[in-house]
């Protein structure tokens, strides 16, 4: 009777939400906001974060926000904070899924293959101090290599160079790396370089060809385990500073009694997954609904 109704998806949770506040843990006369007060009170939220962060209050966000803008220039970090504001349900949904931002940040490193307190300097500081390398075969690649071409020639000072000094730095490590892998590894893929021995000597000693292969393979693995160092210390840090971004915010909506589409959304998902409640709302609902057509089964939210 009366024909389909047809309301947006939000629309639909805003009615089920007003209809059962209590049973869904929010404010009975709660407001929804529109963009303008979100973004007022992101900001507000991100004033309240930073000045924390700047006072010291808050050590472990501070390191989080020095980390960041190592990375970042000042001039874009509107732009990160708006990337981030953008995406805090999804944000909030990886933080609920692991129970935590310190349980989401060690599933970050466990995906990376990081231990816990394992950085970037502490990778590079064991490669410096490590033999693990084949002294023997890059010995006898300086010798052979040195017969060569002037590619072959400055390869080979470069490496025995490497092999003899007592005190090893990281800019020495990085000149030694030069003879193995391409330059693109500063902003871009970890390569291997084409030719590490010119032809008419890697026919003639292939085991020198292989122990520089294997060395090449070695210092990849190395940096590569650098660069995913790098990348958890930087997510955590993001993670860190999302969360607190996203407590301060929810705080403020609470405050005021506020609501976000986002909230709308999550808060009717739990509302009716409730196992304890679920039952009497839809008895409650039985008004005439047999069926929802949602047209939005293209979008990207799970909720």
């Amino acid at each position: 009777p009366g024909g389909m109704h047809i309301e947006t998806i939000h629309a639909f949770c805003q009615s089920l939400l007003r209809r059962f506040p209590l049973e869904a843990k929010i404010a009975p006369h709660f407001t929804l906001m529109d963009d303008r007060d979100a973004d007022e009170l992101l900001l507000q939220a991100r004033e309240e974060v930073l000045s924390r962060a700047h006072t010291g209050e808050d050590r472990i966000l501070s390191s989080a926000i020095a980390k960041i803008t190592l990375h970042l220039h000042e001039t874009s970090f509107p732009g990160l904070l708006a990337s981030l504001t953008s995406a805090r349900g999804r944000l909030r949904r990886l933080i609920n899924k692991y129970g935590g931002v310190a349980e989401t940040i060690q599933q970050i490193r466990s995906l990376l293959g990081i231990n816990t307190g394992e950085i970037p300097e502490t990778i590079l500081s064991d490669a410096l101090t490590s033999n693990s390398y084949d002294e023997k075969g890059l010995q006898l690649a300086v010798n052979i290599l040195s017969k060569g071409s002037k590619t072959d020639i400055e390869r080979a000072q470069k490496i025995k160079l490497w092999l003899t000094l007592d005190q090893k730095s990281l800019d020495a490590f990085e000149d030694y790396i030069d003879s193995f892998l391409t330059t693109s590894r500063h902003t871009g893929p970890i390569k291997i370089r084409k030719t590490l021995i010119t032809n008419n000597l890697a026919k003639t000693n292939p085991s020198v060809e292989k122990s520089l292969a294997d060395e090449a393979i070695r210092l990849k693995r190395i940096l590569i385990r650098v660069r995913s160092a790098t990348i958890a210390e930087i997510t955590e840090a993001l993670i860190y500073f999302s969360g607190a971004l996203l407590d301060s915010y929810q705080m403020q909506k609470e405050r005021r009694s506020l609501i976000d589409y986002d909230d709308l959304i999550i808060g009717a998902g739990h509302l009716l997954n409730r196992e304890d409640i679920a039952p009497w709302i839809l008895f409650k609902l039985d008004g005439g609904i047999d069926h929802l057509l949602i047209d939005e089964a293209q979008d990207t939210s799970p909720e």
